[in-house]
């Protein structure tokens, strides 16, 4: 009797159809019929993959209208077509990942060496009267840290409040010569209206209440 049952289990998994060989059908009208059992038997692992590759490939292409690829895949092969496909996501993603590091480390060097030309402050801030919402005054003082004549200063100003939140700000160009080892200061005027740049914000900020931030942009030397 013990024979006849391990017989018979043998004879039941081998009449038990692979999974991995199951061909997904190109109409998605089957999709319920033909891989809900074959997709349950999976691991979990190539269950994900083989729902991967069907979601990129034909509920993709149902949608946008683009080729659905090959007919006649097999399960064993989504899993290996959407592996290698992951592969080459990975190494893009890494790729794009070190490319923007790069990029950041080269804007950081360059921001750091246009700071050491030249140093930038906000002496004072005040409102001037005139038009309708009036004009905030800007005393900038820039000063000269180089060997060299500066012949002009690009640079924008960002008023910082409490938790560190940015509440307006200010481009400006100077095109002055300043001597080395100088200081030149500079007004700039801002006004209210369209594209102020939080103009009414930075209008009515007091004293001790904010702090600035500047980034320069350019300096050009003799």
């Amino acid at each position: 009797q013990f024979f006849a049952i391990v017989f018979a289990a043998l004879a039941l998994a081998g009449c038990s159809p692979d999974p991995l060989k199951t061909v997904i059908p190109t109409a998605t009208d089957q999709w319920e019929i033909v891989l809900k059992d074959p997709i349950d038997q999976l691991t979990p692992e190539n269950k994900a993959l083989v729902l991967g590759y069907i979601f990129r490939t034909r509920v993709a292409a149902a949608i946008t209208g683009s080729d659905p690829g090959p007919s006649g895949i097999t399960f064993g092969e989504a899993i290996k077509l959407q592996e290698a496909w992951m592969a080459i996501r990975q190494a893009e993603e890494e790729a794009e990942k070190a490319a923007r590091k790069k990029q950041a480390q080269e804007a950081e060097a360059r921001a750091a060496a246009l700071r050491s030309i030249v140093a930038l402050s906000l002496t004072s801030k005040a409102t001037k009267e005139g038009s309708f919402s009036g004009a905030v005054e800007l005393k900038i003082a820039i000063k000269n840290n180089s060997d060299k004549q500066v012949r002009g200063v690009a640079a924008t100003i960002r008023f910082i409040v409490v938790f560190d939140k940015e509440v307006g700000e200010e481009t400006f160009t100077v095109r002055e010569d300043i001597n080395p080892g100088e200081t030149y200061t500079h007004v700039e005027r801002m006004y209210g209206g369209f594209g102020s740049n939080g103009f009414y914000t930075i209008r009515d900020l007091k004293e001790g209440r904010y702090t600035t931030r500047f980034t320069i942009s350019d300096v050009a030397t003799e």
